[in-house]
């Protein structure tokens, strides 16, 4: 009984390896967890579901690489940071349709009352005067050769042109 409990654990380890995407950050870089709370919204329907609507165009930045095109959950746009509950989901644009890449935690600028700027993940926030929010990428759904919270991906797609 304990060794088809082994297969059967062994099959289903298997299974979900082959349904997720392979990223770059290691199973010890604490993003694990992330990833598990995010993996439906791989399902832009389940994004919706859950409060994310799409926000501005699609950033990127020829040369360096893309950024996508983000769905805020504005609902959670606070001084609260909850790695498993990112306020913005990271959208590749193909001609097949949106593909999730990565994940963005924002704190508003006008919020936030500490001299440092916000962390997460033993990082600090980018600090976007414009747009009035402190800004972390994490991207755990498509590699990045600049690192997991590098602005830009290169291996995003640029965003089309009209």
């Amino acid at each position: 009984m304990f060794k088809w409990i082994q297969r059967a654990a062994a099959i289903a380890l298997a299974v979900v390896a082959l349904a997720v995407p392979s990223v770059q950050a290691s199973s010890d870089d604490g993003l694990n967890s992330v990833r598990v709370a995010t993996a439906r919204f791989h399902s832009l329907e389940q994004a919706h579901k859950a409060g994310y609507s799409s926000f501005l165009s699609c950033f990127d930045q020829p040369g360096v690489g893309g950024m996508g095109q983000h769905y805020v959950d504005f609902s959670i746009l606070d001084t609260t940071l909850n790695p498993t509950e990112p306020e913005a989901l990271v959208y590749e644009i193909d001609p097949t349709g949106l593909e999730l890449v990565g994940l963005e935690y924002l704190v508003p600028i006008a919020k936030w009352t500490a001299a440092t700027p916000p962390t997460l993940f033993g990082q600090n926030f980018y600090r976007n005067d414009t747009l009035g929010v402190y800004f972390l990428h994490a991207w755990v759904w498509r590699s990045n050769p600049d690192g997991v919270f590098a602005n830009y991906n290169a291996n995003v797609k640029l965003c089309p042109t009209a």
